[in-house]
């Protein structure tokens, strides 16, 4: 009698289709929520746009029919003041309109004085010592009365 092996183990091959097909649902997924979001940044600090060393300008700007997506200088830009929208457009893919008041216009998650999502009527309060408004999500922002 002689000596024979054990017969090698089944190979066990593990499918990557699903892991792929996974991964791209997870990508597309997380471009639609973040893209809106990046399109444009605005604070609610302040009404005028901001110079690039993050201090207002000095010249108000006229008040505009409507502001939309954007990062918006204040002084410049946007003048400080209360500004009120109606909320985005319900037939969106996500109806959320995204809004930031800015100390400065860095882009650092730092830069961010408060911030917010609105789904409907919103109001913001834009500061002369914002630097800047950050605005994304397709609302149109009025100045309020």
């Amino acid at each position: 009698m002689t000596y024979q092996p054990p017969p090698p183990a089944p190979s066990r091959r593990r499918r990557i289709w699903p892991w792929l097909l996974g991964g791209a649902a997870a990508i597309v997924l997380v471009v639609a929520i973040v893209a809106p979001h990046q399109t444009g940044t605005a604070t609610a600090s302040s009404a005028g746009p901001v110079t690039t060393t993050g201090v207002p300008a000095s010249s108000t700007p006229a008040a505009p029919e409507g502001i939309s997506d954007g990062t918006h200088e204040v002084g410049t830009d946007i003048a400080p003041g209360k500004y009120k929208t109606t909320g985005p457009d319900p037939s969106s893919i996500i109806p959320s309109c995204y809004w930031a008041r800015l100390k400065n216009t860095d882009g650092s998650f730092d830069s961010i004085i408060t911030n917010g999502n609105t789904r409907g009527p919103a109001t913001l309060t834009v500061k002369a010592s914002d630097a800047a408004v950050e605005l994304t999500g397709g609302c149109v922002w009025t100045k309020a009365s």
